[in-house]
């Protein structure tokens, strides 16, 4: 089973200012 990693409180699909 894969280790789903933990939504984040702010942009959990697409946090800013993190690889964009």
């Amino acid at each position: 089973m894969r280790r789903r990693p933990r939504p984040r409180a702010s942009g959990a699909r697409a946090p800013r200012g993190a690889r964009a």
